[in-house]
């Protein structure tokens, strides 16, 4: 939704708005379609939304099994091991002392699975700390700062994108996620071209 939302305003600065109609009618009519046509996706956003509504009940939260009720367990049980550990934990000890927090709380299936934070930065400052939160949020300001000063609205989109998979994975706890993340920073920072 982020990328259409970037992209849709982008072409709206760049073309006429005859030159707007047809694409914006062929990207409604996808939307309208893939809702239509792929159920499971429509069930799943309703049941995130019943989720999040209703809460996570005392007997509900033992089988906490779907995707949001597994981060509501995974996102408590972290804030706790930040709580008790303000400079971390340590690189590689994130996981046992989910695992401990998980038996703790009686969530087995969230031990059997080993989860990590799901939260970029929540795992980093799990693992190191608040320091490296400020150091993650910094650089990241910083980057944002560049985009913006260079008009560069791609970058931004860039980074915007980023921040929200930042919000519901530990996205730079696997190699391909660092590497997709340094590249194409690395692209947008040594390019000069004014995208506006």
């Amino acid at each position: 939704a982020m990328a259409v939302a970037f992209g849709s305003w982008y072409f709206v600065r760049q073309m006429k708005w005859r030159d707007i109609v047809l694409p914006l009618f062929i990207i409604g009519l996808s939307a309208g379609l893939s809702f239509w046509l792929i159920p499971t996706s429509s069930e799943r956003i309703d049941a995130a939304l019943q989720t999040v509504s209703q809460g996570t009940s005392e007997a509900d939260r033992n089988e906490a099994r779907s995707s949001v009720k597994l981060r509501q367990v995974v996102w408590k049980a972290s804030l706790e091991i930040i709580a008790e550990n303000p400079f971390g934990v340590g690189t590689g000890d994130t996981t046992p002392e989910l695992i401990k927090k998980y038996n703790e709380m009686g969530e087995s299936y969230a031990s059997e699975k080993q989860l990590n934070c799901h939260n970029q930065f929540l795992q980093v400052t799990c693992e190191h700390g608040w320091p490296a939160l400020i150091l993650l949020l910094t650089g990241m300001t910083m980057l944002a700062y560049r985009a913006w000063k260079q008009r560069n609205l791609l970058f931004a989109a860039f980074l915007s994108i980023c921040a929200m998979n930042f919000m519901f994975e530990s996205c730079l706890e696997v190699q391909a996620g660092i590497v997709f993340f340094f590249f194409f920073s690395l692209v947008f920072l040594s390019s000069n071209r004014q995208t506006s």
